[in-house]
């Protein structure tokens, strides 16, 4: 299976109901293109300062920016996607998403492990 990649992302759906199965589903498919830190504001965009580097970061994060709308929107329903349409950047949607749905699904008995799925 060398030089296959699975697509983890086209298995991602959030439905409303399974917000702890995606954020998990999620977290690990970011971590693997390294984007995650970015989703939850750990990574910022780089500051300007003239360099080729930085530049080079500041594309390079763009893109990430980029392929994390694609992902969030494309792997929410239909509902859930109109709802958060008006935010501007994947940042934002995603902080609604925990904001309405995390605390739903640990008071429902959605965490029954204990497991902290914040880092």
């Amino acid at each position: 299976m060398e030089g296959q990649r699975v697509d983890t992302i086209r298995s991602l759906k959030f439905d409303g109901k399974n917000f702890l199965a995606y954020k998990e589903g999620l977290k690990a498919a970011l971590r693997a293109r390294k984007c995650w830190k970015i989703l939850i504001g750990r990574e910022t965009k780089p500051e300007k300062d003239g360099t080729r580097a930085t530049k080079q970061k500041r594309k390079e994060y763009r893109n990430k920016v980029l392929l994390l709308n694609d992902i969030l929107t494309n792997t929410l329903d239909d509902g859930t996607r109109v709802r958060l349409a008006h935010l501007k950047n994947p940042q934002a949607k995603w902080a609604a998403l925990v904001d309405d749905f995390e605390k739903k699904s640990f008071a429902s008995g959605g965490d029954p492990a204990g497991i902290n799925t914040n880092a």
